[in-house]
């Protein structure tokens, strides 16, 4: 009996083979995983049915890039044992592993959906103060200019960025409708009365602030990333060493950016996704985790007007004003941080935390930390996602940039950056920021005396102005646009 057991064994064994010969799978007797496999597999059905063949790492980077696609990896065949063991270590992330599946994320070139004129510029009214309506998530609107600020992205600066170009936009209409616009020295009074174009500008959730049910033909949504691991660096150094004094060890930079208090696990999709996994059709509802979120990312890069880069600042800058038709002096920006002329690398954060000015520690990395962000599947399941996103991002701002037509840009681009030079050296000292080095430890400034739009944002705003009016680029006048408004 144990005989034929064995014979059958054999048979069965041998009908399989046969089986997976006669069918093309076995995959050269099993030296690609399977996964693997299929992941191929799946491309080809789905994606490129006349591409026959995209097995190997040089024909799968070739057939992306020839389509303008963003690829997660490249299917590079890896040896099974270490597939198994990267399964192991992350058996208990709660986070979906994308490299395990084919990813294509589709950029775009963002259109130019304004003109000046046409910009989506309704007026706040008089007796409102748009500085505290612009930061509530509790009143959500349909149209308006709506910047979503992220953490640690720069996103400040960013604010300033939009908020001067409200107030630049909404001095132009009002100028060209005959009305009066109140200067004054007061702070208080400039506040009350410096127009402003409806805005939302604050952190927040896309979802709470019901973005994506926006009137997308009267309304312009952009928002900034920062390559996902360089922003969890900054977290942990801002809200863990700078503020709670925190001592940057391995082991606390470990743990906090593996905790649930830093929300690392998808953040740029907990906070820019359009659609709530609640209202979702059925048929949505019944596909998998991952084809949900792949689906999600896709959403965020398609559902956005504009997406910059933080590390691309200056190139992003320029390349909103080009899209909205502006000038350089409407996207004219200070360091939101930088409040110290001479150190660039010294920074205060504007009260932020317990009411108090605080000076902003730098950043030290050491090898253990870069070890922990270089190897630990854990901490790579948490930020792939993101990082498809931000990679889908930096593409996109190159189309976009293409789209716009490389010399204009560049011309433009050297322009807004000799314009910077000279605003960031002559601005910085005698702009009166909310936190500064003598009040370090202290209660930052009151709004009526920082020379400020909010916080810390769009600093410096009649010192821009006077550089602007004043500073011919070429033979072109940078402040031209509300030059000719006035």
């Amino acid at each position: 009996m144990p005989l034929q057991n064995s014979e059958h064994r054999k048979i069965l064994l041998l009908l399989f083979l046969l089986l997976a010969a006669a069918t093309n799978r076995f995959l050269l007797l099993g030296h690609v995983p399977f996964d693997k496999y299929k992941s191929i597999m799946l491309i080809r059905r789905t994606l490129q049915p006349d591409v026959k063949h995209v097995t190997g790492t040089e024909d799968s980077v070739a057939f992306f890039q020839q389509r303008n696609i963003v690829e997660t990896e490249p299917f590079a065949l890896q040896p099974l044992v270490s597939k198994l063991q990267s399964r192991r270590s992350t058996k208990n992330s709660t986070a979906i592993q994308p490299n395990r599946h084919p990813q294509v994320i589709q950029p775009r070139a963002y259109p130019s959906k304004f003109s000046l004129n046409t910009f989506p510029c309704n007026l706040e009214p008089p007796n409102v103060e748009w500085w505290k309506v612009g930061k509530e998530s509790s009143s959500p609107i349909e149209e308006g200019f709506f910047f979503l600020k992220t953490h640690k992205t720069g996103s400040s600066t960013g604010a300033g960025i939009h908020l001067r170009i409200a107030r630049n936009v909404a001095q132009q209409r009002l100028l060209s409708g005959n009305h009066t616009i109140i200067r004054s020295n007061n702070t208080t009074e400039k506040q009350h009365h410096v127009p402003m174009c409806i805005s939302r500008f604050d952190h927040g959730t896309a979802q709470n602030m019901n973005y994506g049910s926006r009137n997308r033909n009267k309304s312009f949504l952009w928002t900034i990333l920062r390559d996902p691991t360089e922003r969890a660096i900054s977290q942990f150094f801002h809200f863990e060493v700078s503020r709670r004094s925190i001592e940057p060890t391995d082991e606390n930079f470990r743990d906090f950016l593996l905790s649930k208090r830093a929300r690392t696990n998808r953040y740029y999709l907990r906070m820019l996704s359009l659609t709530n996994e609640t209202t979702t059709s059925p048929t949505q509802k019944n596909q998998t985790k991952y084809t949900r979120v792949h689906r999600q990312v896709q959403e965020i890069l398609d559902g956005y007007d504009f997406i910059a880069i933080t590390e691309r600042m200056d190139e992003s800058a320029v390349a909103l004003q080009l899209l909205l038709g502006l000038s350089t002096s409407d996207i004219l920006y200070l360091d939101a941080k930088s409040s110290t002329p001479t150190d660039k690398s010294t920074g205060f954060d504007a009260g932020g935390y317990k009411g108090k000015c605080t000076r902003l520690q730098p950043k030290i990395i050491t090898k253990g930390m870069r070890q922990f962000l270089r190897e630990s599947p854990e901490w790579r399941a948490r930020v792939e996602w993101d990082k498809q996103l931000y990679r889908a991002a930096n593409q996109s701002l190159d189309m976009t940039i293409n789209a716009l037509g490389k010399q204009k840009f560049q011309q433009e681009l050297e322009r807004f950056r000799h314009t910077r030079a000279i605003a960031q050296h002559q601005c910085v000292p005698i702009t009166k920021f909310p936190c500064s080095e003598a009040r370090n430890g202290k209660s930052p400034l009151r709004h009526n005396q920082t020379d400020c739009l909010w916080k810390d944002s769009g600093c410096g705003s009649d010192c821009l102005d006077g550089i602007a009016e004043s500073i011919t680029f070429g033979d072109k006048k940078l402040g031209a646009t509300e030059t000719a408004a006035k």
